[in-house]
């Protein structure tokens, strides 16, 4: 994986993507919040030591001509996991068609936290 996607002419970040893809996600009802976007795990990784992984956020890349994400989130519980899945899928495609005219091969929804009442 490289730091920019190449297509139609033009190169876009890794970042951009995933701020394009954070900005559509995190307004469904039900997700808390995309994977490395989050105040808490950005003051705890200023804390831990430089070499301890950092925290995946959208990942993408290019294949045959059209894009692939993968979007791992955090979810409030008491959602339906297809349904929230689902939405998280229609979202990042549109998203990604408006900003950047690019066909969606695949969305990969990857839920990585659960935050319950008592967190």
């Amino acid at each position: 994986m490289t730091d920019a996607l190449n297509m139609q002419g033009f190169a876009i970040s890794n970042q951009v993507i995933d701020s394009i893809v954070t900005d559509a996600v995190e307004k469904i009802e039900g997700v808390a919040f995309v994977m490395g976007h989050n105040v808490s795990s950005q003051l705890f990784s200023f804390f831990k030591p430089k070499d301890a992984e950092p925290t995946e956020s959208v990942t993408s890349e290019i294949v045959d001509g059209a894009i692939e994400v993968t979007v791992p989130v955090a979810v409030f519980y008491g959602y339906d996991f297809p349904s929230l899945a689902e939405k998280i899928r229609e979202a990042t495609v549109a998203a990604l068609k408006t900003q950047i005219s690019i066909d969606v091969a695949r969305v990969n929804v990857r839920i990585d936290q659960l935050i319950s009442p008592r967190n």
